[in-house]
């Protein structure tokens, strides 16, 4: 490998996990070249070289490099492909516990161990949850009184009751006429227990331009649709911002 290509390998590597402080390296002819030299110095990087013939300064190092070729060896016989061997062998030994720090290569450098299909094994709920332990999102208790956002009516919202909750941000709601919409937490807005769901909007237009038609509107859940009769009774708030303040607060 040439000066100029190791050179261009590291200012990958640097750019993703940024410049160390020392790099220990062999005497091999590259690192000791001076334009690999003045590259390490100009990004402020300490360059120590270990003694010649005494691998053992670099323990580390060499230490990986004997199970990468150990574990190369004994995957040959699989049949596989040699990229793929190398992935199987570069997730186990990044999330395998090194016996001197007594934690993963992965936690070390990311804090947090790589999840691997024995993960699926044993799910664990709490570290799914500890992301949302600090959030501020808003929480809505099963039969709370919500509005949820319309995208397909004249009124911006629309009043029911939450049914279920899907996960840490989605919301099965049930309208007053007994529909079921999905939303997102952004898009519902709490009203209070002791507040009626019928809200009586001032109308926009005069009472005569209602006709007796309905129109019918389709209101996905997940994948399939459900098409009921829109409520007609109620018109447009001129506020987009959402529902005119039915708490009173």
């Amino acid at each position: 490998m040439t000066v100029h290509t190791t050179v261009q390998l590291l200012r990958k590597i640097f750019s993703t996990f940024d410049l160390p402080a020392v790099l220990v390296s062999d005497n091999a002819p590259t690192f000791v070249a001076f334009e690999f030299k003045n590259f390490l110095k100009a990004n402020g990087i300490i360059h120590k070289l270990s003694p010649p013939y005494h691998p053992a300064t670099n323990g580390l190092a060499e230490r990986c490099v004997q199970s990468f070729k150990n574990t190369l060896k004994t995957l040959s016989g699989n049949g596989k492909d040699i990229e793929i061997n190398l992935c199987k062998f570069l997730i186990n030994y990044r999330r395998t516990p090194h016996t001197t720090t007594g934690n993963t290569p992965s936690f070390l450098m990311f804090g947090r161990d790589l999840r691997t299909r024995l993960d699926l094994i044993f799910p664990t709920e709490k570290s799914e949850n500890k992301n949302f332990e600090s959030s501020k999102y808003r929480t809505f208790k099963e039969g709370e009184k919500v509005a949820v956002r319309d995208y397909l009516n004249t009124n911006k919202w629309q009043y029911g009751r939450v049914q279920r909750k899907l996960g840490n941000l989605i919301y099965l709601v049930q309208l007053d006429d007994l529909r079921v919409w999905k939303r997102h937490v952004d898009q519902i807005r709490s009203i209070g227990n002791d507040t009626p769901l019928k809200i009586n909007f001032t109308p926009t237009t005069p009472p005569e331009t209602y006709g007796s038609s309905v129109d019918k509107q389709k209101h996905p859940i997940g994948d399939e649709t459900v098409s009921e009769s829109a409520d007609p009774k109620s018109t447009s708030d001129k506020s987009d911002g959402g529902p005119a303040d039915p708490a009173g607060t």
